[in-house]
């Protein structure tokens, strides 16, 4: 294994260990979601999953 992989991982997982206490923290003050933030957030993905469709169709 290269010694630039051993290094990116080593970085990789300090990270995520110094981002946890942020994410703990952040998902504990958090406020509920209600239903119209779920379809604010569910319209604009179905419609870059229509969107790529559309592009992969048309590339055929």
């Amino acid at each position: 294994m290269d010694w630039l992989k051993i290094v990116s991982a080593l970085m990789l997982v300090a990270m995520m260990f110094m981002l946890y206490p942020s994410l703990k923290h952040a998902t504990k003050n958090s406020p509920d979601a209600s239903k119209e933030d779920w379809l604010s957030v569910i319209k604009p993905l179905v419609f870059v999953v229509v969107f790529v469709i559309a592009l992969i169709i048309l590339v055929r």
